[in-house]
């Protein structure tokens, strides 16, 4: 009798361990309430078309030791927006043909920039929790970070049909950019 007991008790505690390893649905978690404060100003809405004759690195902030993605000759860039940093000039970018956003040092670029400041571009907004920013629109991408009320400018968002939007934003306060996972578009256009 005891055995059975001691069986049943085993048997529950395996089920409530493998239950709570379990991975919740992707529109079961939470987002980090992007609040989006709607101040009329412009967006360049990344419809500046650009290229690159070589392949070149994209960074996730405009310096050489910022997590990398790629872009390739012949894949179309949109470009939103140019700073000065690090002793470079950096074009922000979205790789229409893999997903990767960043920065690109502007000279590898094949046309003129948008003169439009990054610190200009989309609407001021702010996430109330920390979040991450996502280097392409996959959870398993490189991360960049805005921590809670940090000043990020809203620019676009991309739909890849994964049940989320996935809003690009340039966080002016630590100037990393990327994708932030939300359940709507907060009415923004596509990138």
């Amino acid at each position: 009798m005891a055995s059975k007991a001691v069986r049943a008790l085993l048997v529950a505690f395996a089920a409530l361990v493998l239950t709570a390893g379990a991975v919740m649905p992707a529109m079961a978690q939470e987002s980090p309430e992007l609040i989006i404060k709607n101040t009329g100003e412009v967006s360049a809405q990344a419809r500046h078309f650009n290229e690159v004759e070589t392949p070149q690195t994209l960074y996730q902030c405009p310096a050489l030791f910022c997590n990398k993605g790629e872009v390739l000759p012949g894949q179309a860039l949109g470009e939103i927006c140019i700073m000065d940093a690090e002793g470079y000039g950096w074009a922000l970018v979205y790789n229409r043909a893999n997903g990767h956003t960043g920065f690109v040092n502007r000279l590898r670029l094949k046309h003129p920039d948008p003169q439009i400041q990054c610190k200009d571009v989309g609407q001021y907004g702010y996430v109330v929790q920390d979040a991450t920013l996502y280097q392409c629109p996959a959870t398993h991408c490189n991360k960049g970070v805005a921590e809670a009320y940090d000043h990020l400018r809203v620019e676009c968002y991309i739909d890849v049909n994964d049940g989320w939007y996935w809003i690009w934003v340039y966080n002016a306060s630590n100037h990393h950019e990327g994708l932030l996972r939300e359940p709507t578009n907060h009415g923004l256009e596509r990138c």
